[in-house]
C-alpha cells in the first residue's frame, strides 16, 4: 500500500499547494492558469456524496459480506460484538469449500476493513508523515462495470476529511487558500481491467478521475500542475497508479500481494469478474 498512499499524499497537495502555484507557471508548460484557478473552486464545493458515489454499502452489506466470505473460508471475518468492529484473521487454517462472490459494495466494505487493520496508514506530506487515519480516509465506493474489449471498469471513490488540515492554514497565504478546502475531498477513479491468460493474471489501464465536483479536462489540468510541483506523472499514469494500488489490494501476485493471492493458501486459485443479471460480481475461485 506505499504507493497508494504516497498518491493520496499527492492528491492533498493539490488542494493545499496548487492554489498558491498558478501564479508562478509559465506559459511554457501548455497550462491555462485562469481556467485552473477557475477550476479549483469546484474543489471546494462538497459533493452530494449520492451523486459520486451512488452504490457506497450500506450497513446490510457488512453482516452480507461476512457470510459471503466465511461460509467459504471459516473465520476468514470476525466479528467483536463489543466493539462492534469486524476484522480480517490473517492467520486461519481454513480451506476454502466454495467460490467466493462479491458486489462491489461488498468488496468495498472488506478493503475497508483490512486497512481498518492497520494500526497506522502514514504518508509523506510536505515533508512530514501523517497519519492518514487521522483524516478518516476512507474507501466509499467500489463499483464494477463493464468495459470495453472485455474489461471491467473497476470504480473506487476515495474520501479524505481535511478539518484538521484547515485548521492548521494561518498566514496571508494559507489562510486565503483556507476558504477554498472543502471539509472534504471525494477521489473517484476508474481504470479498466483485463483478465490475462494463467492465474492471477491482470492487466489495468486509465479511464477516469475526478475529484468532488472537478472532472475532465479540469482534472487534466491540475494534474499538469500536479506534475510541476510533485512530479505525479501525466493524467493518464497519475490515475493508472491510483487505481492500479487498489485492484493490486484486492486481487495481487507475486510481485504486489494481495488478498486474492494471500489465500492461495487457503485454496484461492484465481479471479474473475462475473454479471449476473445486472449486477457483476468479483470472484475469488476455488
Amino acid at each position: 500500500m506505499k504507493l497508494l498512499k504516497w498518491l493520496i499524499s499527492s492528491l492533498m497537495v493539490i488542494v493545499l499547494v496548487v492554489g498558491g502555484t498558478i501564479l508562478f507557471i509559465n506559459a511554457k508548460y501548455g497550462i491555462n492558469v485562469f481556467d485552473v484557478a477557475k477550476s479549483l473552486g469546484k474543489i471546494g464545493q462538497m459533493p452530494e456524496v449520492s451523486v459520486v458515489a451512488p452504490n457506497a454499502p450500506v450497513d446490510a452489506d457488512k453482516t452480507a459480506t461476512m457470510n459471503a466470505v466465511n461460509s467459504s473460508i471459516a473465520g476468514l471475518i470476525q466479528y467483536d460484538a463489543e466493539q462492534d468492529k469486524y476484522s480480517v484473521n490473517t492467520s486461519i487454517s481454513s480451506t476454502m469449500s466454495t467460490d467466493i462472490k462479491l458486489s462491489g459494495a461488498q468488496t468495498c466494505v472488506l478493503l475497508n476493513w483490512l486497512l481498518n487493520s492497520q494500526e497506522t496508514m502514514n504518508a509523506n506530506i510536505g515533508g512530514k508523515e501523517v497519519n492518514l487515519k487521522e483524516y478518516e480516509f476512507t474507501i466509499v465506493q467500489i463499483d464494477y462495470a463493464e468495459g470495453e474489449e472485455g474489461a471491467v471498469n473497476f470504480n473506487v471513490v476515495m474520501s479524505i476529511n481535511l478539518t484538521k488540515i484547515k485548521e492548521k492554514m494561518t498566514g496571508l497565504v494559507l489562510g486565503w487558500l483556507k476558504g477554498k478546502v472543502p471539509e472534504k475531498l471525494y477521489v473517484s477513479s476508474t481504470v479498466a481491467v483485463t483478465k490475462g491468460e494463467g492465474a492471477l493474471n491482470y492487466s489495468v489501464e486509465n479511464v477516469s478521475l475526478a475529484l468532488n465536483n472537478m472532472s475532465g479536462k479540469e482534472v487534466n489540468e491540475a494534474i499538469k500542475l500536479l506534475d510541476i510541483v510533485v512530479k505525479s506523472g501525466t493524467l493518464t499514469d497519475f490515475n493508472k497508479n491510483l487505481g492500479k494500488s487498489f485492484v493490486d489490494a484486492l486481487i495481487g501476485n507475486e510481485d504486489t500481494p494481495g488478498l486474492t493471492y494471500s489465500l492461495k493458501s487457503a485454496g484461492v486459485n484465481d479471479f474473475a469478474f462475473e454479471k449476473v443479471g445486472d449486477v457483476m460480481y468479483y470472484v475469488m475461485k476455488k
